[in-house]
Formats: structure tokens, sequence, C-alpha cells
């Protein structure tokens, strides 16, 4: 999306946190993702939101199955209303996501996703989590998986952190200074 629909959506979303942040629970991350996932994946249906000559009542129908098909509460429900009506239904997932970002880093929750070679041991984990909690205050979970590219190795992202120890990430480096 272009700056003016993250400009757009960074302030609907700080509005909501605003207003509705300390009614945020941590079950409504995993529902909020799941939902923008939804209207990230389904256009077709932001575009129908945004029809003028679609009755209001229909969209909040759709949109009131769609929040209780992914056990969103009302707040939630009134954010995606506001931006129905406001012809900025496309804002949806963006916003749904900067809200839970937002609160995720208001109560320093870090979710890491580690991907590794081979299958990691038990204490492998633990010394990658206890790696992360030196590095980041609050909490932290990981999700493991495998991804035999890596070349005997492992990579540690959560979208905006990145740590990587692998061969994979020493060859390229050896072929970059080859190139110079």
């Amino acid at each position: 999306m272009n700056g003016m629909y993250t400009t757009l959506s960074l302030r609907y979303s700080q509005a909501f946190m605003n207003v509705f942040g300390s009614s945020i629970v941590s079950t409504d991350v995993n529902a909020l993702e799941a939902c923008a996932q939804f209207f990230a994946e389904k256009t077709g249906l932001t575009f129908f939101l945004n029809i003028s000559l679609i009755a209001l009542d229909n969209k909040k129908r759709v949109l009131n199955d769609i929040c209780e098909r992914y056990k969103l509460s009302a707040p939630y429900n009134k954010m995606c209303m506001l931006l129905i009506t406001h012809q900025r239904a496309i804002l949806i997932p963006m916003v749904l996501r900067m809200i839970k970002d937002n609160y995720m880093k208001s109560k320093e929750i870090h979710i890491f996703s580690v991907t590794s070679s081979c299958e990691l041991s038990e204490d492998q984990r633990r010394d990658i989590e206890e790696f992360l909690q030196k590095k980041l205050s609050g909490t932290i979970s990981c999700s493991y998986e495998i991804d035999k590219t890596l070349i005997a190795g492992v990579r540690v992202t959560n979208g905006t952190l990145l740590w990587e120890h692998s061969i994979k990430k020493r060859l390229i480096k050896f072929k970059n200074a080859l190139r110079r």
C-alpha cells in the first residue's frame, strides 16, 4: 500500500488505541491477525464494502458475520464500520494489524519465527529463547520450523528484527566480497 494508506491506517489505529486500548486482551491478537489476513486475501470484499449503492444495513450484516466468525468484539466491529462509512474499507487489514502491533508493543510481547536447517533440541530452543530474552524485555514466544535451504544454521525473525547464523548467510557474504 502507498504512504497515504499507511498514514491513514496509523491514525485510525492510534485513535482506536486511545479509546479502546485498555480493553484489548491477549486473545484478540490471533483473532485480529486472522481477520486482517481474511480481508487482505478477499480484496473483492473490501471493494464491495466501499460501493455506495449497497445498503449500509447489508454491509453491517456482512461485517457482523465476519467479526463473529473471528470472535472480534464490538469495538473492532465499530472501527471496521467507521472505515466502511468513510469509504476506506481497503484500510481494514492494515488498521487491524496496526492495532495488534500497537497492543503487542505496549505489552512488550514479541512473537518470533525460528527457522532452522534441522530439528532443534529442547536445549537449543531454550538457548535461543534465553538469547532473545537478553536482547529484549517482555514476553518472548517462538514458533519453530525447518528450512533445509539454511545449510546448518538458524534464522530468528519477528517482522522487524532478524538474527541469522547460518552457513548460507556466510556463503552469501563471501560471494559478495568476491564480487568487489
